[in-house]
């Protein structure tokens, strides 16, 4: 953890160095003889603009890359090599893990001889745009692995790549600037100074056999039929400033919402757009999500938007040498500029961004791409109700009179069977048997999904015509779920915390209720809301190495020690322990709690008083998560 917080830490340094060195260069013109002494003392950064040294030349630095077996392409426009024309600088893709051992042929301030030098990924100082890389990564990968010697001293695309790799350069990076006409029989552009991409692309395609006409369109068609394309959430991204861009990536947005489903909701808040190209993707999420579906909720002001692809994983999109920056036990993640990619056990791979909130999740399995999904979801969506102090307890929730009374208990011991068993009684309402988060007034917030049973069990109130699904989630054991139309109509929205009971369950004994003390209340709640899954349920998707990260969570963690102490000192807490048999435990609760009149229970007026209310408004809150 503290080498990452180290690294992060060095990183806006550099970045810090990179920023002085370009305001230097600006009043280059100023500093006169001092230039040279400049480029004697200070080091060269890892930007993309550089300046290679007068004295080494161009074939003596091509000649001492090949010494050193760097692994380089330069891209185009390298015919001319080593003449260089006034203006014009030398592209050159770089393999990562090479960076650092062509540093010392740079000098600081600028020379005639001038290089943009990109690498494979997105690596700070060596990138496209921030966070995205030059090429997509695995087609940066082709193009150095069948790169070519040219002169017996520059390494250059072979035929096929350099046309490909030109065309990908004059429609995504240059677009109207390339001087190309947009589409066919549109007028043709023409820049000042600008070099002439249809008469290369018209040669490189017919040395290759290509036949294209040379406008943006067409060879826009032909690259996608390649393979060649930026990604669909890279396209916006590189499109800033050109209309001709940003239509096409409007294109796409409305291409893939037209063959995918939507599914916003709204939890406690918590705006979320679900999108998936696969139907039985989206029963699933019906099944657990439908109490918050918002149709009507405009997707563009989604907090969480995440796209489900039933498609086979990119995973050349992962650099082939990249070093995982942590693993889990069910989970590798990998950063590669603002993106991280998780592989979870080679059948899904996400990738995710974690400032912005949204991502991509592939996979051909979707009832394991779903199990991601439901992870991924809870963690996004749980992080943002703590920064708003509507903090997440693993919870059986039921509700009884606007009193509501959780379960607390580890998995399997029989909370969500209890809990159905209770619902036999027309009093009883349904909150969660999974999730629940309680607010800063001290009410309990309905999160029903769809309740899973072990395979075999069965709901005695439940008519004979609904049938149990077949839930994709866990994968072991196998269980069941009820539709999501069963228990729906008994949902409670939110109530009065009453009571909280520590479960656990013993076979052959009888059940009983006991009141417990504050430190053992207290030590309960922490156990079960602290350190159990609710709390994150995968660290891939919210574990980062950042100071401002260290800081976030310990405050979270802080403000939820405070609520759980609260809930100790002023709810009601008590030690549950069950029998083996389902409906003495269903009866002695409902005695001792609601349908008996006992008075037991507590009064949710007097929690008001004690846990203090949320200050801060909605909107105000959604900014301090941002």
């Amino acid at each position: 953890m503290l080498l990452r917080v180290s690294g992060q830490l060095i990183e806006k340094v550099q970045s810090a160095y990179r920023f002085g060195i370009l305001m230097m260069r600006k009043v280059s013109p100023w500093l006169g003889p001092v230039q040279k002494l400049i480029n004697r003392l200070v080091p060269c950064p890892q930007m993309v603009q550089r300046y290679i040294d007068p004295s080494v030349g161009i074939e003596e630095f091509c000649s001492i890359l090949n010494q050193r077996q760097v692994r380089y392409t330069i891209l185009r426009w390298f015919e001319n090599l080593p003449q260089l024309a006034k203006g014009d600088d030398i592209d050159m893709l770089v393999h990562d893990d090479d960076l650092a051992r062509i540093k010392d042929l740079f000098v600081v301030m600028p020379t005639k001889i001038s290089c943009d030098i990109y690498c494979v990924s997105a690596l700070p100082g060596a990138s496209y745009r921030k966070g995205v890389p030059l090429y997509p990564s695995h087609l940066a990968r082709e193009i150095l692995e069948t790169s070519v010697m040219y002169k017996q001293i520059y390494r250059v695309p072979d035929a096929k790549r350099y046309f490909l790799s030109l065309a990908y350069h004059a429609v995504y990076h240059k677009a109207e600037m390339s001087g190309l006409p947009c589409a066919k029989g549109h007028p043709l552009a023409l820049f000042p100074g600008q070099r002439s991409y249809m008469e290369k692309l018209l040669s490189l395609a017919e040395a290759c056999g290509i036949e294209v006409s040379p406008d943006l369109q067409s060879l826009h068609e032909l690259l996608t039929e390649c393979g060649w394309t930026p990604r669909n959430d890279t396209l916006p991204i590189i499109a800033k400033g050109s209309a001709w861009l940003t239509s096409l990536a409007g294109n796409r947005a409305q291409s893939f919402a037209s063959a995918t489903h939507r599914y916003p909701l709204d939890i406690h808040g918590v705006r979320v757009l679900i999108e998936s190209n696969s139907e039985s993707f989206m029963e699933y999420i019906r099944r657990d999500f439908c109490f918050f579906h918002r149709p009507k909720e405009d997707p563009a002001r989604a907090d969480i938007r995440v796209s489900f692809l039933d498609q086979a994983p990119p995973w050349e999109e992962i650099p082939v040498a990249a070093v995982p920056l942590f693993k889990t036990n069910v989970s590798i993640v990998y950063k590669q500029g603002r993106n991280r990619y998780v592989d979870h056990s080679k059948e899904v791979l996400a990738v995710y961004d974690l400032k912005q909130d949204q991502g991509t999740v592939y996979s051909n399995d979707t009832e394991a791409m779903y199990r991601i999904a439901y992870s991924l979801l809870m963690t996004r969506i749980g992080l943002r109700l703590d920064w708003t102090r509507r903090h997440r307890m693993h919870a059986l929730g039921i509700s009884i009179d606007d009193a509501a009374l959780l379960f607390l208990g580890e998995g399997g011991c029989g909370k969500t069977t209890l809990g159905l068993e209770m619902m036999k009684h027309s009093q009883v309402g349904w909150l969660t048997d999974d999730i629940l988060p309680v607010d800063g007034n001290g009410r309990a917030l309905a999160f029903p999904t769809s309740p899973r049973l072990i395979q075999g069990s069965a709901v005695p109130w439940l008519p004979p015509s609904v049938k149990l699904l077949k839930a994709p989630m866990p994968k072991e054991p196998p269980k069941v779920q009820l539709p999501s139309s069963s228990i729906l109509s008994r949902v409670c929205s939110s109530a009065k915390l009453g009571a909280l009971l520590l479960c656990s369950r013993t076979a052959g004994v009888a059940p009983s209720i006991r009141r417990v003390g504050f430190f053992e209340a207290f030590r309960g709640i922490c156990n079960n809301a602290l350190t159990g899954k609710e709390f994150g349920h995968m660290m891939a998707y919210h574990l980062e190495f950042s100071p401002l990260y260290l800081y976030r969570m310990a405050s979270l963690y802080l403000s939820r020690l405070r609520t759980f102490c609260y809930l100790a000192w002023s709810v009601p807490v008590f030690r549950f322990q069950m029998s083996g048999e389902i409906s003495e435990n269903a009866s002695l609760v409902l005695s001792r709690f609601s349908i008996m009149g006992s008075n037991e229970i507590y009064d949710p007026k007097s929690v008001s008083n004690n846990i203090s209310p949320v200050d801060e408004s909605a909107e105000m809150q959604r900014q301090l998560m941002k």
